[in-house]
């Protein structure tokens, strides 16, 4: 996982790719900063963004061990290029991010997801 951190700015992005096998069980990702916080989702295939991904994925939220669902979480793979998804978003702490692949419609055309999360 990469983190950079904008000073300037009070931003810090979280950049990380995830297995699609971590999916199935579900993978938290770290990214305790800041009072807002946003999700861009990037389909991978041998480590290139791809067009060809179905399926989705369901991000969520944990503070101190509880989860909870975020706005938009669930995101469809075939709609985020061109980005013009609405990308999950949330209003207050977070320990972690979750994301899990949707079992009602699992992510196919992928062999990883790349997150990046923005916090402020």
């Amino acid at each position: 996982m990469r983190l950079r951190k904008r000073h300037d700015e009070s931003l810090q992005e979280y950049r990380v790719s995830v297995k699609l096998s971590d999916l199935s069980a579900g993978k938290s990702i770290g990214c305790a900063h800041g009072n807002f916080g946003r999700i861009f989702v990037i389909p991978l295939l041998n480590g290139l963004p791809t067009t060809e991904a179905t399926g989705a994925i369901i991000c969520s939220v944990r503070l101190e061990g509880v989860e909870e669902s975020i706005p938009e979480g669930q995101v469809m793979l075939n709609k985020t290029n061109p980005p013009t998804y609405e990308k999950p978003n949330w209003i207050g702490l977070a320990d972690e991010v979750v994301v899990r692949a949707d079992p009602a419609s699992s992510p196919a055309g992928v062999d990883a997801i790349k997150l990046v999360i923005e916090r402020w």
